[in-house]
């Protein structure tokens, strides 16, 4: 909540929302959800827009997508065109603004707002395909095995690039403690945390377990699913997987006949698994994990015998 005198002078602000794209259903997508009911009358400047694929609320949000959007109807098309979206955004016209407000993983963070504006950034994480490439298959990476090579070869002038852009921002809001250090230490500069916003009342821990454990998440290589699959394997437990991503079918070849896939599911069944399960396993370096938060009162287990053996086959 933002106290009221505060408010009063923003609502008296031109301002825009910049967030990285619209493709996914995913944690930093949520938090650019809530930032545009904070500033309904903000319009929202994304990359790519997949109306089927992100959250319904922002059919109601007045969404410009970059030129060339038009023509890109999947995430590996999206992940294709990064080059010509960074060019884009740094072109993007938003002089008419007093106040910009970017949400950023990657993009968005690297607009050039004029002298009379000031940007606020809401930083997610560093870019991660820059500070662990190492985390990205060739599935989940842009132009795949090249991709990666490419990005490992321009690693020492794309990071230049990138920290000076982000110490140039006039003020940067974080999601945590973890990524506050991030900050300092890579570009060193202050953060402000804001946790991201949980409706935690709306979930409720059931009175009885299901035989399952349950993982939540895009199904990318970063996440590290291919552990929780290897363990489960190994140690012939019942997993429930919800979620989608560019990894899906690679994973399904992987699991065994204990694990279930079931893509995407609405947010009542979610709450319901979460609910009913054993635990949670969440394997990944997290910058915060904004669903896993949501576990109020559930233990979160790692099944730590398996995964390390699987961690060390991998």
């Amino acid at each position: 909540m933002i106290c009221s005198p505060f408010y009063d002078i923003l609502k008296k602000k031109r301002i825009a929302i910049v967030h990285d794209a619209l493709a996914v259903p995913a944690g930093s997508e949520r938090s650019a959800l809530y930032l545009s009911n904070i500033f309904p009358d903000a319009p929202i400047y994304i990359s790519v827009y997949f109306p089927d694929n992100t959250y319904q609320e922002f059919k109601y949000k007045r969404i410009h997508p970059f030129p060339l959007s038009k023509f890109i109807k999947t995430e590996r098309q999206y992940k294709a065109f990064y080059p010509w979206w960074f060019l884009f955004i740094s072109l993007l016209d938003l002089s008419q603004y007093d106040l910009i407000i970017s949400s950023s993983n990657f993009l968005a963070k690297f607009i050039n707002p004029s002298l009379t504006s000031t940007h606020i950034c809401y930083l997610h994480n560093p870019i991660r395909y820059l500070r662990k490439t190492e985390v990205y298959s060739s599935k989940s990476a842009p132009y795949g095995h090249f991709g990666i090579i490419a990005i490992r070869l321009l690693l020492p002038i794309l990071c230049m690039i990138e920290i000076k852009k982000t110490k140039s921002i006039n003020n940067i809001i974080t999601n945590s403690k973890n990524i506050d250090y991030q900050i300092k230490n890579i570009y060193q500069k202050n953060a402000s945390i804001i946790y991201p916003p949980v409706d935690t009342d709306s979930f409720s821990v059931s009175n009885s377990t299901g035989d399952y454990y349950l993982y939540a998440e895009r199904l990318i290589s970063h996440k590290r699913v291919d552990l929780v699959i290897c363990a489960c394997n190994k140690l012939k437990k019942s997993l429930v997987i919800a979620g989608d991503g560019l990894e899906r079918e690679a994973l399904k070849q992987k699991a065994g006949d204990t694990i279930q896939f079931l893509g995407r599911v609405s947010d009542i069944e979610l709450k319901r698994l979460y609910s009913d399960c054993k635990a949670l396993i969440f394997p990944s370096d997290e910058d915060f994990g904004l669903f896993q938060l949501k576990l109020k009162h559930q233990v979160v287990l790692r099944l730590p015998t398996g995964l390390e053996e699987c961690r060390r086959q991998y």
